[in-house]
Formats: structure tokens, C-alpha cells, sequence
């Protein structure tokens, strides 16, 4: 038992004060601070919402859900991705003192069915993409904007009802050993306890930047969302669903200078095995979800010398932490595992025997956990609330605790070592799993007999799920069984591997045979045994050895077969560097199966070994590789600028088009250029009429670092293209300097300007040099100059095609960038020609005629 922690936790002011309370306070204290910051992947942009924005937004949400008849005590369901909105919600939500009830995008519908039955729902708030599936549900479903743009930020909501501290403020859903998922009350207590800035395994104050990182389904939100919201501190969302690339990740971690991290043991695990942390200024980095893998910790610290590392632990039941453990740079060469830590504010712990009473230092008991975050209870569950949630009296004490079926001791030092534990619960990738309720899900299938389920660990720090299910062989199968769990159980519970047999086998005690169930994955039959190429072999190994299963048909899926997001990635890097596979980040959507993936990467091989002279003693490397798997990635158009006639940028030109605006500019012999032979002029054929490209005869030279005798002689129309490409990179928020290899692919018409006005005019070129003559004049070099004056890295490539320069010049780009030659192209072309107020000579049929 923890030394100091034994009587009952003193419930201060503090802990009396509502999240309403404390949020308002925080509105009011940091008014024009910001709140909440919605940043864009590549760091071009991005929006934010100061706290009194915030106020006014989830204030309107509010009115909206008093309109709805909800009131203090309803349960509200939250239907959206990771955003803005959905924060704004769960504000709302809480200030009219009802429940929120997160619902995961991702769940089977009969578990969303579910949990609006057991919760009585009263409404929903829905994000607009899924709006339409959630009205299906037959409750009130009131639509989510996007942002405060949707809405009038005029409502100010007079809170009538205060609350009070032992309100339930959210309730979540974890696996149940019977089956039946269990709701998980959780209240404003236990909120104010985990991010009470009393506590000292984490800070909380308003300098402090956390990123919100964790789906709303996950209890690690409630760290990320409220340590932020109840401290005036600012709240980062991450802007993308699903497992974040190491790269932008790390990226983002930098821009948004982000102080406060937490991840997952598995997340954190891939990240440090892949480099992504290296330098990364995060001031302390919170792990947790399963137990820490020691070589990862040194690891990390190696990577992230500036970082304290914080091993967190902490069941639903006692919101989010319980235990927190600071770890020390210094660790013991002998160190075996991480502790889970010391009790974090108002939250005793106790360490007892089977009687329920204290056991020595280091002898190892069962883990009872009281104090504020101690959940109210599971929701329409009384007896499993009263197995769970009992009273312990020690020393004469009586303390409501959570028994958290896990086995600990205490070190000498009184941090506590976690031991294992006493049941059946395991935690994968963060998400704590009730095997009984897989095994139950099976035999929910009629052909099913019977089923168990166990935890295997492929490799370091990462653990799958694996399933022995006896039925009929000729009648099910694991594709089958996959569907069926599917309808049931969330992804992330569905094993990775099934095996079907026909009966378990039984020890002699009759319980299932663990060590016969070992045997039968050594005879289970191999069924890709034709293979079609290398290219097939190959990935059947990297596919069998990601989801450790012993076979795969054409017909499987990475992710029905139990394969996750962070597997994939995990896949993709290694595919280039051990396999020689050309596979990329997206595939898993195009082609989701793994017949589908063959023929893709036996396609992308033939090209490389093309591009090889057909060598195939020559190994590319995984550069190559990687290169080939980009080759057919979609290209996204990020910036884009425009100069045409009557418009000086992009936007301009649309309206005028949609306006059916004439932008040809007609001019009067007077109009015209003074160097307009008069015969010309007077010619019934000659065309006074031109389109004149705004501001082409200005050109700010200081700039881009060159001298107005330079500039005099230069090109406008490569004036113009560089112009236009500072411009086309300003829209697409990236500076040069920042962004490796950018390349440029521009091509220009014939250089009028430099007959007309730099040869006629005697010593304009004068000390500029003839080298300088030749690239202010000749077109083939547009691109290297503004290559040159960007300080771009990429390729420079000037095209000339005559009437389609332009769009050659776009594929020549898009084809760098799938073939890995740059990450970034610049790509158009420009025509100027002079003298500007001039005409041309009508042709007949049109062919040569400007206006063809």
C-alpha cells in the first residue's frame, strides 16, 4: 500500500468546482488566447479559435441542444471525426450539464445501436459528411459544422444549472468479458482530478501546447482535450484521421511547437523504430496503453535528448491515469521494465492480499485504485458495478475503489511495477480487449462451436490477437468468420489470425490445450503454394510475417484478415528496404486485397527491370524502389498563380469568365505602338488587337537580387514566369528553403522584346557582360533562372512545344514527381510579345493567326 495514501482523499474547493466552472473562468481569464488551433498537414495555413470564440461557439451548440429539450442529466451522442466541432460539442454538451457520448465512425452498426439503446440517447450532434447515417437512427440528430463560420456567434447561454462536481460528464464504452460492452460513467470529478495543475507528473499551464492526437472513443482525449481547455493553455488538433506518417507528424510536432505528446506504447514503439522523433523539441511525451518496451525508452531517449518521457497508467474506470512515472535519464543497465509510477493527485492506491489488506513492500497484490477519478459506475450494469466499484476499509478507513484486476508490487523508492493480471483482459495497440467477448462474438456464428482467443507478440512491442475457433471446416472459414466479427466487434478486436478446426484440444484438467493449440499452427496447411513470380513470393512473406499468419489467398484483405493502420505502415517500410517491393502509403485503399497488391507490384517490377536494361543481376536499391511504388500516386494541385489578359490572378480570370467579360484589349491608331509601320497600320487585314498581360513592363528587380541593368535587358516573359512562380509558392504556403527539391518546367514563346527594344536601343546592355546577354534573351533558359533566383533544388527542365508548351510541361512534371525526381514542381508557360500595343496580320483559315 502507497505510503501517505490511506485515508480517504480530501475533496477541497477544488475538487467541488464543476468543468462548466472551470472552462467559464478559463474564457473569461484568457479571452483573446488561443483555444483551440485546427493546423493544415503541410504547414501552409490553418485556423484557430481564441477562448471567447470558443465560448460563443459551443454557447450557439448549446441553445441548439435546449431547443432539443436536452437537459441536465441526457446523454448526447457525438458523431465526428477528431475536429474543431466535435470539441466544441462536448463543450456544449457539458454546459447544459447532460452526458456526451463519443461514437466511433468505425463501429459496426449493431454496436452504435447498441450503445444508443443503453444509453438512452436523447440527440445527437453529427459531423455533415455523416449526417445522413446518423438520422437513420430514428433520434434527433442535429448537424456539426465544420467550423464557426457555420453558425451566429451572437447566443450567449445563461448557465440557470450550475451542476455539480459528481455529475456524469462522459460516458465510454470498453470491452465486456460476457459479451456486453460496458459503459463507463465518468465524472466531472474525475476530469478536474486528471488535469488539476496541483498534479505533478505532467504540467498544466497556459503556455502549455497539447496536441489532440487520440479519437473521441479513446480516454486518452480526455487528457488532451481538457488538459488543455481547463488550464487557458491551446489545444492542437491533429488534421488528419487515422494512424499520422511519421514525417508529418513529426513536421507538425515542430511548427505547432507542441509541449505535450501522448501516444500509445504501440504508436510510440513504431515511431522510435522509424526515426520519426529525432530532435523533436516536445517537452514531455506521456506513454501508455500497454507496458513499455525498455530498448524503446533508451532509444528514445537517444533521439529526444530534450524530452522527459512519463510512463502513464490508468484503467477507464479511473479516468485516463491513476499512476504516472517521470522516467529518469539515468536507467540501470539491468532494467527489465518500466514502472507504472506513483498516484497522481487525489487518488489513492492500495496493494492488498486476497484478504483485502495491505501486503509488504515488494511482495506482490492485487490493485484497488480510489479517490476523484474513480468512475460512478457501469451504466444499466448493477452487479458488474458492484463487483467492480466496492468499499475497502483499511486501518479503519472506508474508501470507495475500483478493483482493477491487475497485479502489482512496490519498490523500495514507492514506485509501483505492474505484474500482469488476474483475468483475461489484455491491451492491444492502447485498446483494452475482453477476450471473452471475442470468443463470445464467435459463437454468435450458428456453425460455430466453440472459440478462444489469446494474445501472441510477433515482434517487440508489438502484440496480435490470434483465435482457435472448432467448427465445421467445409462450412466456415476465417474470411467467413472475419464478416461475422466484423458486424459485432470494433476493427481493432478482430483477430489477426483465425484458424479453424474441428474440435480444440483438451488437457487433462479440461481446459483448452495451449500447447497442442502451438502444434496445430505448425501443421495448419499451406494454401498459396502456387506462387506466380518472385514479386508474389516475396510479398506473401512481408504479408504473413505483418499480420504473423502462416498463409494468405488471393482473395484476403490487409485489413479484414486484422491487419491496422500502424501494421500497414510498418509493411510499406519495410516492402523497400528488406523486400524490394515497390509498395506505397495509399496501395492498401486502390488494392485492398492481396491479389489485387500482386498483380500491382508485379507490374511496377517489370517496369523498374525495364528501367534496368533488363539487369536483373542489378538490385535497385530502395530509393529506386520507392521511386517505381510512387509512380502511379495521384498528384494534388496545392498552389496556383495566373497573368492573363484582364486579369491579374486566378480568381480574377474565373469571374471574368463566368461574366463572359471580352478581356482583348482594341486599340486606336493612336493607341498603337509609335513603331507600327504606317503601311502596316493602314493594311484592311491587320488586326489592331492584342491581349495585353497586366503589369508586364514592371518588374520589382531588387527583389529577386538583380540589378536594374540586368532587369532592363531581360526577357519579360521571364520576368513574368518568376513572378508568377513566387506567387504560384506563396498560394501553396511553401518557402523554397524550406522544401527540398522543387522542380521547374517552363517554356516561353520567341523573344520579341529583345529585337525590338534591347538591339535598337545603343548601350542599354552595356557592362552586362555576354554571358548575361545570352540568358536575359534566349528562351532556353526560363527555367534555370528562376530556379536559380527561388534557390530551388529540383529539376529545371525548359520545354518547347509551340502551341502546347504549357500542358507538356505540366505532364513533364507530373512525371518528376512520380518518379521521385522532386517532391514539389512548379509548372506553365508564358507568352509576351512585343511591342504590347500592337496588332497582328489576319491569315486566312486562321492556323498562324493569334485569334485561330
Amino acid at each position: 500500500m502507497t505510503k501517505g495514501n490511506t485515508a480517504a482523499p480530501q475533496h477541497g474547493a477544488a475538487a467541488l468546482e464543476t468543468v462548466q466552472q472551470r472552462f467559464k473562468a478559463c474564457a473569461e481569464r484568457h479571452a483573446e488566447r488561443t483555444a483551440l488551433r485546427v493546423p493544415s498537414i503541410d504547414g501552409s495555413g490553418g485556423w484557430q479559435l481564441t477562448y471567447r470564440e470558443l465560448d460563443q461557439w459551443s454557447d450557439e451548440l448549446a441553445a441548439q441542444l435546449r431547443a432539443a429539450s436536452v437537459d441536465a442529466g441526457a446523454r448526447v451522442g457525438i458523431y465526428a471525426k477528431r475536429s474543431a466541432a466535435a470539441v466544441a460539442a462536448l463543450l456544449a454538451v457539458v454546459k447544459v450539464g447532460a452526458t456526451y457520448v463519443p461514437l466511433g465512425l468505425d463501429y459496426p452498426e449493431e454496436r452504435i445501436r447498441f450503445t444508443i439503446e443503453d444509453t438512452g440517447l436523447r440527440c445527437v450532434f453529427a459531423a455533415v459528411d455523416h449526417f445522413d447515417v446518423a438520422s437513420s437512427w430514428g433520434i434527433p440528430t442535429l448537424t456539426l459544422g465544420e467550423s464557426p463560420d457555420s453558425f451566429a456567434s451572437s447566443c450567449k447561454l445563461e448557465l440557470a444549472f450550475a451542476g455539480h462536481c459528481d455529475d456524469c460528464a462522459y460516458i465510454l464504452y470498453t470491452s465486456g468479458s460476457t459479451g456486453r460492452p460496458k459503459g463507463v460513467e465518468v465524472s466531472q470529478r474525475g476530469i478536474l482530478r486528471l488535469v488539476d495543475p496541483a498534479n505533478i507528473y505532467c504540467h498544466f499551464d497556459a503556455e502549455r501546447r497539447f496536441l489532440l492526437l487520440a479519437p473521441l472513443t479513446f480516454d486518452a482525449a480526455t487528457f488532451e482535450i481538457w488538459g488543455a481547455l481547463l488550464n487557458g493553455a491551446c489545444c492542437v488538433i491533429y488534421p488528419r484521421e487515422g494512424l499520422p506518417d511519421p514525417a508529418e507528424l513529426a513536421g507538425l510536432l515542430r511548427r505547432e511547437r507542441i509541449t505535450t505528446l501522448w501516444l500509445t506504447a504501440s504508436l510510440f514503439n513504431w515511431l522510435i523504430d522509424n526515426e520519426a522523433l529525432i530532435d523533436v523539441s516536445v517537452s514531455e511525451l506521456l506513454v501508455g496503453g500497454e507496458a513499455l518496451s525498455v530498448p524503446h525508452v533508451r532509444r528514445a531517449q537517444l533521439q529526444m535528448p530534450g524530452t522527459q518521457l512519463i510512463n502513464g497508467y490508468g484503467p477507464t474506470e479511473t479516468t485516463t491515469f491513476a499512476c504516472c512515472y517521470r522516467i529518469p535519464r539515468a536507467l540501470p543497465d539491468d532494467l527489465m521494465s518500466v514502472p507504472i509510477g506513483f498516484p497522481i493527485a487525489r487518488t489513492p492506491i492500495f496493494i492488498v492480499d486476497d484478504k483485502k489488506q495491505p501486503v509488504a513492500i515488494g511482495a506482490e497484490g492485487d490493485l484497488y485504485i480510489g479517490g476523484d477519478g474513480v468512475a460512478l459506475g457501469y451504466r444499466n450494469l448493477p452487479e458488474q458495478t458492484a463487483a467492480r466499484f466496492v468499499e475497502l476499509t483499511i486501518n479503519g478507513v472506508a474508501e470507495r475503489v475500483y478493483a482493477t484486476g491487475d497485479r502489482v508490487r512496490q519498490r523500495a523508492n514507492g514506485a509501483i511495477e505492474y505484474c500482469g493480471r488476474t483475468d483475461d483482459q489484455v491491451k492491444i495497440s492502447g485498446y483494452r480487449i475482453e477476450l471473452g467477448e471475442i470468443n463470445h462474438a464467435f459463437k454468435l456464428h450458428t456453425d460455430v462451436r466453440d472459440a478462444v482467443t489469446f494474445v501472441r507478440e510477433v515482434t517487440a512491442g508489438q502484440r496480435h490477437l490470434i483465435a482457435y475457433v472448432a467448427a465445421d471446416t467445409e462450412k466456415v472459414s476465417a474470411t467467413i468468420l472475419r464478416q461475422s466479427l466484423s458486424s459485432h466487434l470494433p476493427h481493432y478486436m478482430v483477430p489477426t489470425q483465425i484458424i479453424v478446426v474441428e474440435k480444440l484440444p483438451i488437457n487433462a484438467n479440461g481446459k483448452v490445450d495451449r500447447n497442442a493449440l502451438r502444434a496445430l499452427d505448425e501443421i495448419a496447411p499451406q494454401r498459396s503454394e502456387k506462387t506466380v513470380a518472385d514479386v508474389r513470393s516475396r510479398l506473401h512473406k512481408l504479408w504473413c510475417e505483418t499480420l504473423s499468419k502462416l498463409a494468405v489467398e488471393d482473395e484476403d484483405s490487409f485489413y479484414a484478415s486484422g491487419g491496422t493502420s500502424l501494421l500497414y505502415m510498418g509493411m510499406v517500410t519495410r516492402a523497400g528496404r528488406e523486400f524490394s517491393l515497390p509498395l506505397r502509403t495509399l496501395d492498401i485503399f486502390e488494392f485492398p486485397t492481396f491479389g489485387a497488391l500482386c498483380q500491382e507490384l508485379e507490374k511496377r517490377c517489370r517496369e523498374l527491370e525495364q528501367r534496368t536494361d533488363g539487369n536483373t543481376s542489378h538490385k535497385p536499391d530502395a530509393e529506386q524502389v520507392r521511386a517505381i511504388g510512387e509512380r502511379n500516386a495521384a498528384i494534388a494541385i496545392i498552389g496556383v498563380a495566373a497573368r492573363v489578359p484582364g486579369a491579374r490572378n486566378a480568381r480574377q480570370y474565373w469571374a471574368n469568365l463566368i461574366a463572359g467579360l471580352d478581356t482583348i484589349s482594341h486599340f486606336s491608331d493612336a493607341e498603337l505602338d509609335p513603331s507600327i509601320p504606317a503601311d502596316l497600320r493602314s493594311d484592311t487585314d491587320y488586326v489592331k488587337a492584342r491581349g495585353i498581360i497586366p503589369e508586364a513592363e514592371y518588374f520589382d528587380a531588387a527583389f529577386f537580387g538583380i540589378s536594374a541593368g540586368e532587369a532592363a535587358i531581360i526577357d519579360p516573359q521571364q520576368r513574368v514566369f518568376l513572378e508568377t512562380a513566387w506567387e504560384a509558392l506563396e498560394d501553396a504556403g511553401i518557402a523554397p528553403d524550406r522544401e527540398a527539391a522543387i522542380g521547374v518546367f517552363a517554356g516561353t514563346g520567341a523573344n520579341t522584346y529583345f529585337l525590338s527594344n534591347v538591339l535598337p536601343v545603343k548601350g542599354v546592355d552595356a557592362g552586362v557582360g555576354e554571358l548575361a546577354r545570352a540568358l536575359a534573351s534566349e528562351k532556353d533558359y526560363v527555367a534555370t533562372r528562376t530556379a536559380f533566383k527561388l534557390g530551388l533544388t529540383g529539376p529545371a527542365v525548359s520545354v518547347h512545344t509551340a502551341c502546347s508548351t504549357s500542358l507538356v510541361a505540366v505532364v513533364q512534371a507530373v512525371d518528376s514527381l512520380r518518379g521521385g525526381h522532386c517532391k514539389v514542381a512548379i509548372a506553365g508557360g508564358v507568352s509576351i510579345n512585343t511591342p504590347l500595343h500592337s496588332g497582328y496580320l489576319s491569315q486566312e483559315g486562321g492556323m498562324l493567326s493569334p485569334d485561330g
